[in-house]
C-alpha cells in the first residue's frame, strides 16, 4: 500500500491545474495517501513543471495573514468505452466542472494552508457513469526552531474507482464511489548532517453499493476498513549532494465485515524496512532510490504470510533547462479484491517527459506499466497506459490546457474480468485568481 512516486500520474495532475483526490484513481496512485515521500530537492534543479512563471501564476485575493486562490476547470472530452467493457463498447462525450479554492498563510514561521474543491462530470448520454467527486482538507506546520518541526494534516475525499486496476468489480455499471479519509502527524528533526522524520497516520476507506450489469445492487461493506501505519525515516548526508537513508514502517489494516459469510477477512500485519540513497548532482540529476522488504502477516489462518522485496525510486533527470525527464518505479504488496487471494505484489515503472516550448506552454509525454502478481490465484494483470497533453497560459487568471490518454488492461485472472482498453481526450479552459 505504501507508495513513495506516483509514477507520472500526480505530474500529470500537476499539468492540468487539478488536484488528484478529485479524479478517478489511477494506476500508480496512492490510495491512502499515507506514505512519507522520497525527499532530494536541495534546491539546485528546477523541474519544468517546478519552475515559477510569476506573470502566469495566480496573485490570489489578500485576506490580511492569509491568501486565498480560488480557481475553476471546464472540460469537454470524448471516450470511446464509456463503461470500459471488453465487447459492446459504447462511445460517449461528457463535460466536467472542476471548481476549487485554497487558503494559505503568508506568515514568516509556521504556516496553514485549507483546501477544498469538487469534480462534476456528466456524460452525454450514459448518466450511470456520472461522477459527482469532492474534498476538503487542510494541513498546518508548527516551527520549533529552525531545525524542528511538526506537522498537522486531514483531507477526505469522495473518489471513484477505474476498472483499470487490480481491484475493481468487473460487474459494475456505475461510476464506482467510495470515500477516503486520512490523517497524519509528522515530525522533523534536523541535526548536522542527519535529517529525522517520524509520522503517525490513520486512514479510512468507505466503499459504497453499486448497480451491476447482470442486475441488481453489489454492496461492497466488506471492503471498508481502517488502517493505521508508524514510519520512522532517517537520512545522513555523506556530502551535499548525496544523502543515505533508511527507513521501517508498520502497518496494521482493520476490516469492518468478512469477505463473505464462510470467508474471513484480510486484517493483516506489514512490517516494511528500505534502505537507499538519496541525490541531488548540480544541473545534471536528481532523485532517491531505495529496496529492503516486506512482510504482511494475516491474522485468519487462511491466509499464509506474504513477503519478499519492496523498492521505491524517482529521479529526475535534467538534458536542458526546458525539459525534464522523469523516472519512476515502486514494488510494494497491495490489498487484493479477489477470492481466494490475499494480497498481491504491484510492480510498476513509468517515464515521462516536460518540455517548455515557451514559457507560457508546457507540452508532456508519459508512459507507465504495472504487473500485479496475486498470491495463491494463478494468473497476472497487467496494465498500460499512455498520456500526452499541453497546457498555454494566456496570462495569470487564464489558461487552455488539453490531452489524450490511452489505457488497456489484460488479465489472465478469471475474476478480474475481460481484457479492456479506452481512448479519451479532452480539451479545457482554466480560471484562477
Amino acid at each position: 500500500m505504501k507508495r513513495y512516486v506516483l509514477l507520472g500520474c500526480s505530474a500529470i495532475a500537476a499539468m492540468a491545474g487539478v488536484p488528484q483526490v478529485a479524479r478517478a484513481q489511477l494506476i500508480g496512485e496512492q490510495l491512502l495517501d499515507t506514505a512519507l515521500p522520497l525527499t532530494y530537492d536541495r534546491g539546485r534543479n528546477v523541474s519544468v513543471i517546478d519552475r515559477q512563471r510569476p506573470e502566469y501564476e495566480p496573485v490570489g485575493i489578500n485576506l490580511g495573514g492569509f491568501t486565498l486562490l480560488p480557481a475553476v476547470e471546464a472540460r469537454v472530452g470524448h471516450t470511446n468505452n464509456v463503461y470500459q467493457t471488453q465487447n459492446g463498447e459504447i462511445s460517449d462525450g461528457y463535460i466536467t466542472l472542476a471548481p476549487r479554492a485554497t487558503v494559505r498563510s503568508n506568515w514568516s514561521v509556521h504556516s496553514l494552508r485549507l483546501d477544498a474543491g469538487a469534480r462534476l462530470l456528466r456524460y452525454f448520454k450514459e448518466g450511470d457513469r456520472n461522477e459527482n467527486g469532492w474534498y476538503v482538507g487542510g494541513a498546518g506546520t508548527y516551527d520549533i526552531s529552525g531545525d524542528a518541526s511538526v506537522s498537522l494534516s486531514a483531507r477526505t475525499a469522495r473518489q471513484f474507482e477505474t476498472r483499470f486496476s487490480s481491484v475493481a468489480n468487473p460487474d459494475v455499471r456505475q461510476a464506482n464511489p467510495f470515500q477516503s479519509t486520512n490523517a497524519r502527524i509528522l515530525g522533523k528533526l534536523i541535526l548536522a548532517r542527519s535529517k529525522i522524520l517520524a509520522a503517525a497516520t490513520y486512514s479510512r476507506l468507505d466503499y459504497k453499493s453499486v448497480d451491476l450489469f447482470s442486475g441488481g445492487t453489489l454492496d461492497q461493506n466488506n471492503r471498508d476498513r481502517d488502517v493505521y501505519r508508524g514510519t520512522l525515516h532517517y537520512e545522513y548526508g555523506l556530502t551535499p549532494d548525496t544523502s543515505l537513508l533508511a527507513e521501517v514502517s508498520y502497518t496494521r489494516t482493520n476490516y469492518d465485515l468478512p469477505l463473505t459469510a464462510v470467508i474471513p477477512n484480510r486484517d493483516s500485519d506489514e512490517w516494511n524496512a528500505l534502505g537507499g540513497v538519496s541525490f541531488d548532482l548540480s544541473a545534471l540529476v536528481r532523485g532517491s532510490i531505495a529496496a529492503g522488504y516486506v512482510r504482511r502477516s494475516f491474522d485468519a489462518i487462511d491466509y499464509k504470510t506474504v513477503s519478499g522485496v519492496s523498492a521505491a525510486a524517482r529521479i529526475e533527470y535534467f538534458p536542458t533547462e526546458l525539459t525534464t525527464v522523469t523516472l519512476a518505479a515502486r514494488r510494494e504488496i497491495e490489498d487484493a479484491n479477489v477470492f481466494g487471494s490475499s494480497a498481491y505484489f504491484a510492480n510498476s515503472g513509468a517515464v515521462r517527459v516536460d518540455h517548455e516550448l515557451l514559457r507560457n506552454l508546457i507540452v508532456n509525454i508519459a508512459g507507465e506499466y504495472e504487473v500485479d502478481n496475486y498470491f495463491a490465484v494463478p494468473g497476472r494483470v497487467k496494465i498500460f497506459r499512455a498520456t500526452g497533453g499541453a497546457k498555454f497560459a494566456l496570462n495569470n487568471m487564464i489558461s487552455l490546457t488539453g490531452d489524450v490518454r490511452y489505457a488497456k488492461r489484460t488479465s489472465s485472472v478469471p475474476t478480474i474480468g475481460a481484457d479492456i482498453s479506452e481512448r479519451r481526450a479532452t480539451i479545457g479552459v482554466i480560471f484562477q485568481r
